[in-house]
């Protein structure tokens, strides 16, 4: 009985090579000859294609995350490179601001919006009753308008007119609304 057992360790993968053989002590010479022989260019076949395997796999996923990447950045530049403003926000919270948001409404940057904690306050008072009903109606999958047109409130304290076109989005697995002004 003739046994060849061999393990590896690929990639921090086990890898147990093993031959066994029950022949008589005669032929024993020449099998482990041939065994001397074979065993290692079989081993070292398997160990370039596991090796070769492992490196398409990378660079397939290196592939995959360069593009996810790009597309990232893509839409990054569309959206802060937008003239229409932007925001998105789950139950008044801002979650979202685009830049031409923010320069719409004075604001000096996306995060002096981002740090208020409802926006609500962007309303005009008059308007804040009607804008809280349909972000409810929304939230609760209830019609309420999409395009409409709405005052708000400048960082100086005037109002302006804006146009205002709102859907109900996912965010970050979460529901959310975001609404596009002009």
């Amino acid at each position: 009985h003739f046994t060849y057992r061999r393990t590896l360790d690929i990639y921090s993968q086990p890898f147990i090579l093993s031959v066994a053989s029950a022949m008589d002590r005669t032929v024993l010479a020449s099998w482990h000859i041939a065994m001397a022989l074979v065993l290692p260019l079989g081993f070292l076949t398997i160990l370039v294609s596991a090796l070769w395997h492992r490196r398409v796999a990378h660079l397939e996923g290196h592939r995959a995350q360069q593009m996810i990447y790009e597309s990232e950045q893509r839409f990054r530049d569309l959206i802060e490179g937008s003239v229409q403003g932007i925001i998105i926000h789950r139950s008044g919270q801002p979650l979202f601001v685009n830049s031409a948001f923010a320069a719409m409404l004075g604001a000096t940057s996306p995060d002096a919006i981002l740090a208020m904690p409802s926006i609500e306050a962007l309303y005009a008072p008059h308007e804040r009753t009607r804008m809280r009903s349909y972000q409810k109606a929304r939230m609760q999958g209830r019609e309420a308008p999409t395009r409409y047109e709405v005052d708000m409130l400048r960082t100086d304290g005037t109002i302006i007119s804006i146009e205002s076109v709102v859907r109900v989005i996912t965010w970050q697995g979460r529901t959310a609304i975001q609404l596009t002004v002009v």
